[in-house]
């Protein structure tokens, strides 16, 4: 859906102009519409991105990180959401990281996360 990939846009934007908690309240906000399978707006967008405090007139280009960001995703398996990756903030090695191609059960996050060292 194209404005799945407006929001995705917006989101990395806004991370990059205003942290990680501006992009923490973007996110949720996204999800509190309820706008999903297709139903996401780009007024939702809009409006979720100035209550972060985004300023449009300041976004970079992310074109380059979303095609890495997909060239990874596809060199690892992952081809669709959810896709979830554990592993460690620093130090991480093949032995200490598990993907996920699709949703895992509690029991499988939570050995994800002692493999990783959690």
């Amino acid at each position: 859906w194209e404005s799945s990939l407006e929001a995705a846009k917006t989101g990395l934007q806004i991370y990059q102009q205003k942290g990680a908690d501006a992009y923490l309240a973007y996110h949720n906000g996204i999800y509190a519409t309820g706008h999903n399978e297709g139903k996401l707006t780009t007024a939702d967008i809009q409006q979720q991105a100035k209550k972060a405090g985004f300023d449009a007139k300041k976004a970079a280009d992310v074109e380059p990180v979303l095609q890495s960001i997909n060239d990874l995703a596809q060199e690892i398996g992952l081809s669709g959401t959810p896709g979830v990756i554990v592993m460690p903030t620093t130090g991480a090695t093949e032995a200490s990281i598990t993907v996920f191609p699709g949703l895992a059960d509690k029991a499988s996050l939570e050995a994800a996360i002692k493999k990783a060292g959690g």
